[in-house]
């Protein structure tokens, strides 16, 4: 028997869900305000707090005498906090259109257009307060990271007194034949932008994912995915496999500053062997994220799966047992002699 539906409830409701189902509550615009103004409230205490933190390193760096250190690192943190907030929300607001504009036309079932506009609304502006709140988080992040900035912008060479000719030339490490200046600022920054962009890849993608799942999850049948969202996420997923392998790659040079072994720097196992798995752990990233994106325009997500599978199962075997089987049978018999070869 078909349950009766009461004044404001939808129980045995046949039909799609009308606005009139997904009214508001007499309070619900007060506790909107309400949240609204703690939200403001939040951030006003935040700033205060920040401020008063401001001044006081103002006057104890001016009774050092050092007012102006202390306004070139406050300037360098603002324009970096203003440059990361704006990078990130650059990066994800197009991101946040294109999950609206492809879903538009897909008006499901159970709602009428009046209804799915009203929910539409609702999640643009849960939205648009995430990449707000994610901006601010980014920024803070690239704030953070003033003497890394700096000391890049602020670069020198490493040199040494050639004895034939008397002239500097390029101090360089053995390893890699690169100026150690470049291990010291430049990678640094390099590590730093790649972090971020990283960290930027993967927020993005898990609200781009996220925003798809409740707008074609309101169907009565399952999600259906149309051809543009699948490319809009491969895409996504694609560039955040570059950077996975452009970490890789880094990573061969960070094998410097290693720890593991006997010696600090670049060991056997990590001459013979991390170098060589990092690299090939690079090339296979950039496999990977082509042929996700490439998966986009097939039948299926197996070719996508196995492009994320593809990658794990060599980063763990390539690139965790080979160096460690190589480090427990042929380093650790006779390290002494290994590392002094």
């Amino acid at each position: 028997m078909q349950q009766p539906r009461g004044d404001n409830g939808v129980a045995g409701r046949q039909g799609p869900l009308d606005v009139a189902d997904l009214g508001v509550p007499p309070w619900g615009g007060r506790a909107i305000k309400w949240g609204i103004a703690g939200v403001v409230l939040i951030f006003l205490i935040i700033a205060l707090t920040w401020a008063r933190g401001v001044y006081t390193n103002l006057l104890w760096f001016d009774n050092l005498g050092y007012v102006d250190v202390f306004k070139k690192i406050l300037i360098t943190k603002i324009w970096l906090f203003f440059a990361g907030a704006g990078v990130f929300a650059v990066l994800a607001a197009p991101n946040i259109w294109l999950v609206f504009r492809a879903t538009k036309s897909h008006i499901p079932s159970t709602l009428t257009p009046e209804a799915y506009h009203l929910v539409r609304r609702f999640l643009g502006a849960i939205a648009g307060l995430v990449v707000f709140i994610a901006s601010i988080a980014f920024g803070a992040a690239t704030g953070a990271r003033w003497e890394t900035i700096l000391q890049y912008i602020n670069a020198t060479p490493f040199t040494k007194l050639d004895a034939d000719t008397g002239a500097l030339i390029p101090l360089l490490d053995p390893i890699f034949n690169k100026g150690i200046d470049f291990f010291v600022f430049t990678l640094p920054l390099l590590g730093f932008v790649r972090g971020w962009f990283l960290g930027a890849a993967i927020v993005t993608l898990l609200f781009v994912l996220g925003l798809y799942v409740l707008l074609l999850g309101l169907r009565e049948r399952g999600i259906v995915i149309p051809q543009s969202v699948k490319i809009h996420v491969a895409s996504i997923g694609a560039l955040l496999f570059i950077v996975i392998a452009v970490g890789h790659w880094l990573g061969r040079y960070e094998l410097l500053y290693s720890s593991q072994g006997l010696v600090y720097g670049v060991g056997y196992t990590d001459e013979t062997a991390r170098m060589t798995t990092r690299a090939i752990l690079a090339f296979v990233a950039l496999a990977s994220g082509g042929l996700i994106f490439s998966g986009a325009f097939v039948q299926g997500y197996r070719l996508m799966a196995g492009a994320v599978g593809l990658w794990i199962v060599m980063a763990i075997l390539v690139g965790g047992l080979y160096p460690s089987l190589i480090q427990r049978f042929q380093v650790e018999p006779n390290e002494y002699e290994k590392e002094h070869q």
